[in-house]
């Protein structure tokens, strides 16, 4: 699998950066100018990267509790949903499914962004 199949997509990413979370993470996407294209980078080599969280560093960020029951599943077009609402976004992977997931929780309070920046 490719490594920007497991981290947040830049647009995940960019939804969690201006929501907030500011969790440590292995790699960030560094966005080429000429190209116009993101790159996967090492977090630590770049100060102006956009933290790219693995599906490994999200399971540490949603409680345990949250994960009484899979919040996401995949659907025969190959996409992932969210199950409380299946009507609402798709995504072209798990990781990106449980981003948004995160995203919906701190959107509607269930989690502080303070308590997970710690």
């Amino acid at each position: 699998m490719k490594l920007n199949q497991i981290v947040t997509s830049p647009n995940a990413s960019r939804n969690l950066y201006d929501i907030g979370l500011r969790r440590k993470c292995i790699y960030g996407w560094l966005y080429h100018a000429v190209t116009k294209k993101y790159v996967i980078k090492d977090f630590g080599l770049g100060k102006n990267l956009l933290r790219a969280y693995t599906l490994s560093e999200l399971g540490e960020i949603i409680p345990h509790g949250n994960f009484n029951h899979d919040p996401v599943m995949k659907i025969s077009t190959g996409e992932w949903l969210l199950k409380s609402d299946p009507h609402a976004s798709k995504w072209e992977t798990e990781v990106d499914a449980r981003a948004g997931y995160l995203y919906m929780l701190i959107k509607t309070g269930q989690l502080k962004i303070e308590d997970l920046n710690k």
